[in-house]
């Protein structure tokens, strides 16, 4: 009987790591085999929702604990072991844990995503100022020029292959080479510029509604600087000068709104 109670509690165990594993490459966005400090928030949101009231705030705080040699990241190494001793400690059995552990974060990120895309679909149409159900250069720039501003503002750094600017011009959203980007194209491209942003979603999220209320209330050339979707007397790439200044202001009071 122990030994067979010995080899169930081997299975077990066995099965909790396999499921803190799945649970760390879900949450693994970018695949790069660590989680960087946004994507532990969503371990963070999993862990708290499965313990509940008995939610050790302190065990799990910060990325501190996990992360034994200070990178500012953590490996599948350095989770799994920390992982293990809180599911130890939560409620319930642990073949409750383990399916629980993989069903919390994928409706987690499930509805991370869902959020993400309405508020890219209401982007789209506050853009869409002719309601063609198309945007045009003009409103491309116009888009570019919000995202950039806010990203510099908040000091972002967005790793891509090319300059930022090409990466959100209208080139590169319009797939079908026909110039205008539909409403797919728009959310396909743009997801995929979220996903640069090393921030938590509910935080993109946020930063995507700012960007709707700018975008729904810019003005023409006057107050703002917009003159047919562009800021007057500057390009894209000098998104961060005088002529933006204005708008920086009212993204600032946007996100008070929201905070």
């Amino acid at each position: 009987m122990e030994r067979i109670a010995a080899r169930g509690a081997r299975v077990s165990a066995h099965e909790l790591e396999n499921a803190i594993h799945m649970f760390f490459h879900a949450i693994d966005e970018n695949g790069n085999g660590k989680l960087e400090p946004h994507e532990f928030a969503v371990a963070q949101v999993v862990v708290a929702q499965l313990a509940g009231e008995d939610f050790d705030e302190d065990a799990f705080d910060s990325i501190g604990a996990f992360d034994k040699d200070r990178s500012g990241q953590v490996t599948i190494k350095e989770f799994t072991p920390v992982m293990k001793d809180l599911c130890d400690a939560l409620p319930g059995n642990r073949a409750d844990i383990v399916e629980d552990l993989a069903t919390k974060a994928s409706e987690h990120i499930n509805e991370m995503r869902r959020s993400i895309g309405r508020e890219i679909r209401e982007f789209f149409k506050a853009l869409d100022k002719d309601e063609s159900g198309t945007l045009t250069e003009g409103e491309m720039t116009k888009m570019a020029n919000l995202a950039i501003a806010l990203q510099r503002d908040l000091k972002l750094d967005v790793a891509t292959k090319v300059p930022i600017e090409d990466y959100l011009s209208l080139k590169a959203f319009d797939r079908a080479h026909d110039g205008v980007v539909s409403i797919g194209e728009f959310i396909e491209h743009f997801l995929d510029y979220t996903k640069l942003l090393n921030i938590p979603k509910k935080d993109i999220v946020l930063k995507l509604k700012m960007l709707v209320q700018e975008a729904s209330t810019a003005t023409p050339t006057g107050a703002s600087g917009y003159q047919d979707g562009r800021f007057s007397g500057m390009s894209v790439a000098g998104a961060d000068v005088d002529g933006i200044k204005g708008d920086l202001a009212k993204i600032h009071a946007v996100l008070e709104a929201y905070a």
